[in-house]
């Protein structure tokens, strides 16, 4: 290889990959030293490079790191890096895949893997939200006092809403103040994740909440999207926690002119 970005895309290749060094081509790319092979120079790199990818995935799950335990957890990450291998310049973006690698590999015969699958899916909605799209320095949404129904209320960039079999919000929750909570028992949960001052919440949401809000497009009327009528009275106060906790950014009444 004479081209230098064809070496560099090589090397990076060999001592990414999670399956460690294939030896073909090392030694004719890589020089041997005094005291060592090239395959063993470049393993030196890839064994570092690996631990490092295993410590972020610890870092950005850290709620199923302790649900399942270290080493469980690192044969899950391990498997899935080798069906992964990076691909990104970021480091954050390692693991996009993650969930959707747990729910394809689940043991077609247990249903606590559901409580694996829908944590590894908050933890990484978490990461996304805090890391994305927020409305700091807007105005908060104003609350009309008419016409509730007619509006067409816009979801926040960082609106992201889970039906789960699992309160996984609650055990996340819990890891994340340092508590060492136990797996709990299944349980519905309908939960919403938005980003306040910077700061990413999660909320418990009751079934026709989340049902509506499931809905919003920013092209329907409150009317409707309403699965069954509400009265006034009961609408305005979600509007209002939705405004409050930056679930809708926006709402176009239509019957202004």
């Amino acid at each position: 290889m004479n081209d230098l970005g064809t070496l560099q895309r090589w090397m990076q290749e060999v001592i990414t990959h999670p399956a460690g060094i294939n030896p073909e081509r090392a030694g004719e790319m890589i020089r041997p030293s005094a005291t060592l092979t090239s395959v063993q120079r470049l393993e030196i790199y890839n064994r570092s490079i690996l631990m490092r990818l295993l410590d972020s995935m610890e870092a950005l799950f850290p709620a199923l790191l302790h649900a399942v335990g270290r080493e469980l957890f690192r044969d899950f990450a391990l498997g899935y890096l080798h069906a992964h291998p990076p691909a990104s310049f970021s480091i954050d973006r390692i693991a996009d895949a993650f969930p959707k690698y747990l729910a394809a590999t689940r043991p077609a015969f247990e249903t606590w893997p559901d409580f694996v699958i829908e944590l590894a899916e908050l933890e990484l909605a978490y990461l996304h939200v805090h890391e994305g799209e927020g409305v700091e320095g807007e105005n908060s949404l104003a609350l009309p006092r008419t016409n509730i129904l007619a509006l067409r209320l816009v979801p926040a960039p960082s609106l992201r809403l889970f039906a789960c079999h699992y309160p996984v919000h609650r055990f996340h929750a819990a890891v994340r103040r340092g508590e060492k909570p136990e797996i709990p028992a299944p349980a519905r949960s309908f939960i919403a994740m938005s980003r306040c001052d910077w700061r990413v919440q999660l909320f418990e949401l009751p079934l026709a909440q989340y049902a509506v809000l499931k809905s919003l497009d920013g092209r329907r009327t409150l009317a409707e999207v309403l699965d069954v009528p509400r009265p006034a009275a009961v609408l305005h106060a979600w509007v209002a926690e939705w405004i409050r906790n930056r679930y809708v950014v926006a709402a176009v009444n239509s019957l202004a002119p």
